[in-house]
């Protein structure tokens, strides 16, 4: 495909970004992978000219592939899933040079499609589970869900941001959410109890106050659901996604990073979808146990309406660096399905993250799932894969 192609003429290696207002925000997802083994030598120069278009235009981006395959057993047969996913994004800050605080233009582009007949995406629901055993990695093709102005103003401790964009980057998430680089399994790397709809057009606005109280407030359009469908793709639509988010950050001179947030939503049906309107809550506590990086999450959700798989979900994590560069992780989770059925399920993960150079990470990926509505099983499945990322 030519723009694949113009695509990796033109990737640079990970840059930093500010740290945002709310967690998991795309500027995480462009910083360096933090201690990897070094570059790989061909992407050397690449990592310089970036460097310097950085200096002379203001102009951060990463590129990346990332791959995932998984297998499912103890059913009927050994079925699998493979995906692909080819992301460009970056940060534009014209004006990064003379202010201290400049209007940003942040975007996101990518391709996801599957390696062979089955997208890994699709694995979950082939098997009967109630959430997907990854997120992301779907068949869904060419899409734009970010591409939006990022506005801060310090003083007051306000941030703006309006356009194209994922809503979840900014509500409902910690720092363990994400399928590209931690847990794979939707209970863990997303929020299977919370309506977000893949992304949207809208505006959210976000307030942090001195003492480590904040405050969200976010709302857009449902162009695509978690599930895969593709809906309304007019800035006009009628079907909208509302967030209020309250959250605290515990600090002190002694105090390791701790953080406890509470979410709102409300989703409006979506015909087009085959999807109900809905509404909920959600509740995270995070915090780090050492400064070396280790960290431990609980989430605890409840819906109404129909709108997500599950109507009451709880899960809880733990993730620590290995070595200088590697990272393992382990997590739970339980969730009651919002059908007729009210079938329970849950599921544990564990992952190796390995990084033989900063820009390659390798990642074997073992899941156990367990409960009531499974295709083909007496209530347990193993699912097993390995994901890879490179990143330019």
């Amino acid at each position: 495909m030519p723009f694949i192609l113009l695509l990796f003429l033109v990737g640079g290696t990970p840059v930093v970004g500010e740290e945002p207002v709310l967690p998991g925000d795309i500027a995480r997802e462009i910083e360096s992978t933090g201690g990897g083994a070094g570059l790989l030598p061909v992407l050397e120069e690449w990592d310089k000219t970036r460097d310097r278009i950085d200096k002379e235009i203001g102009l951060s981006w990463s590129v990346r592939y990332d791959t995932v395959a998984l297998g499912a057993a103890l059913g009927h047969g050994v079925p699998v899933g493979a995906s692909g996913d080819f992301t460009l994004q970056g940060i534009w800050a014209p004006a990064r040079r003379w202010s201290g605080n400049p209007t940003e233009l942040r975007f996101r582009l990518r391709d996801r499609h599957a390696l062979g007949g089955r997208a890994a995406s699709e694995l979950g629901p082939g098997i009967g589970a109630l959430w997907g055993v990854v997120d992301g990695f779907s068949g869904s093709g060419f899409e734009v869900p970010d591409f939006f102005f990022r506005h801060v103003f310090e003083r007051s401790g306000i941030e703006l941001r309006y356009g194209q964009m994922t809503i979840d980057a900014q509500f409902g998430g910690h720092q363990l959410a994400s399928a590209k680089n931690y847990f794979l399994n939707q209970a863990f790397a997303s929020s299977p109890a919370v309506a977000f709809p893949r992304f949207g057009a809208g505006i959210t606005l976000a307030k942090s106050f001195d003492n480590g109280f904040s405050i969200g407030l976010g709302s857009t359009t449902v162009q695509g659901t978690q599930q895969g469908a593709q809906v309304d793709l007019e800035f006009g639509s009628d079907d909208l996604f509302h967030a209020l988010q309250f959250a605290y950050d515990f600090k002190g001179a002694d105090v390791l990073p701790r953080r406890i947030q509470l979410l709102g939503w409300h989703s409006d049906a979506v015909e087009d979808a085959g999807r109900p309107g809905g509404q909920g809550l959600q509740l995270i506590h995070e915090r780090a146990l050492s400064a070396d990086g280790s960290r431990i999450f609980v989430k605890l959700a409840w819906a109404d309406g129909g709108a997500t798989p599950v109507d009451c979900f709880l899960a809880a994590g733990f993730g620590r660096p290995c070595g200088d560069h590697d990272f393992l992780g382990l997590a739970a989770g339980i969730g009651r399905g919002s059908g007729p059925a009210k079938d329970w399920q849950g599921v544990i993960e564990g992952f190796y993250r390995w990084h033989p150079w900063e820009s390659l990470r390798i990642s074997p990926d073992v899941q156990l799932l367990f409960g009531e509505g499974f295709n083909g099983s007496p209530g347990i499945r193993v699912v097993a894969g390995l994901r890879a990322g490179l990143v330019f």
